[in-house]
């Protein structure tokens, strides 16, 4: 069997949510979602840290199924200092991979956890007191993710026109108007030739995309109907075969089809993807390998050339959701998302 090749683009971090061991009534009194301005300009989630503890340390913190654990699991120092800084919920960064877990023990992945603790307590102190203690090697802020705000330079009066090369090599209506791929000068009289990424003699000499290529679009979710992106999707057949609400095949995620959702939203059921309302994730999606040759939009980059076997295939790791919406990365910043299709 080919082996699958990951790649990851657009690198956004992602850490994973959980639940622990406390009541609820502290949970829901300090668990407000509010940001805190650290040295340096970051902005970070208020009562919320990644930890990596030692191999030493991890042996006694023994997780379970869901990645939950017990604070009395902890290293006696480890768990005195979430107590003292109001902890009502610790939980493994990484969830467990299923059939895949000695991969992320391999890597140190089972090591990495997130403690959730009184939003009110000072984030700098917290986590200088987590940062000298012998059983933690890593303690970091949970950096907040959110889209930037952006200015857009004002259009000319006169709009592109999607004339474009006469011999463009697909017939996606659009290709024309995709002048970054091909620029002879003949768009309009503002056309400057050879602005562009010179994709056509890579279509042509080289390759139009391999469907044992996957490429994670870390970003909005993508709109998995769409017409022009819905055949060169990742479909995960075991779980869009298998039944709702189950890791069907065993990856730690569950009804992962085409991705999954990382959204830390209540709302968020089963990690199903939603398109984000700004349509970012769809429009990357499509630049990386919308359908080519199969007479609709635009092509993609590695979007094949219209035949079956052709096209990277796209899976969707979506962190964002909506344009104001503020919500915390799922994984530690040195650190990149890895779903085993």
């Amino acid at each position: 069997m080919k082996k699958n090749i990951l790649y990851l683009a657009l690198a956004l971090a992602l850490p994973i949510i959980s639940s622990c061991s406390s009541s609820d009534d502290l949970r829901d009194s300090y668990s407000e979602t509010r940001t805190v301005s650290l040295p340096g300009g970051i902005q970070a989630l208020a009562g919320r840290m990644h930890i990596k503890v030692s191999p030493e340390a991890v042996r006694k913190m023994k997780p379970g199924t869901s990645g939950v654990i017990s604070m009395q699991s902890a290293p006696t120092r480890l768990s005195r200092a979430m107590n003292d800084i109001g902890t009502y919920r610790i939980e493994r960064l990484f969830a467990p991979a299923g059939q895949f877990e000695e991969r992320s023990i391999a890597f140190g992945l089972d090591r990495w956890f997130t403690i959730h603790f009184d939003s009110r307590q000072d984030l700098t102190a917290a986590l200088k007191k987590f940062q000298s203690l012998d059983e933690v090697q890593v303690a970091e802020e949970v950096a907040c993710l959110s889209f930037p705000e952006t200015t857009t330079a004002a259009m000319p009066a006169e709009p592109l026109k999607a004339k474009g090369p006469a011999s463009a090599p697909f017939n996606d209506p659009q290709i024309g108007a995709q002048w970054h791929y091909k620029n002879d000068g003949s768009i309009d009289s503002r056309s400057r030739a050879g602005s562009d990424c010179n994709v056509w003699p890579v279509w042509k000499d080289y390759t139009t995309g391999k469907p044992n290529v996957i490429v994670a679009i870390i970003d909005g979710g993508i709109d998995v109907t769409h017409e022009d992106l819905k055949d060169n999707l990742h479909v995960n057949t075991a779980e869009l075969n298998g039944t709702q609400g189950v890791d069907d095949d065993g990856n730690g995620f569950v009804d992962d089809v085409y991705g999954y959702n990382f959204v830390e939203a209540s709302d968020v059921v089963g990690g199903k993807i939603e398109p984000d309302d700004a349509g970012h994730g769809t429009h990357v999606a499509g630049t990386v390998a919308a359908r080519n040759n199969n007479g609709l939009g635009v092509a993609g980059i590695a979007g094949g050339d219209g035949s079956t076997n052709s096209g990277v295939r796209l899976l969707s790791c979506q962190i964002f959701r909506k344009s104001k919406e503020e919500g915390s990365a799922r994984q530690p910043s040195s650190m990149l998302p890895i779903m085993a299709p």
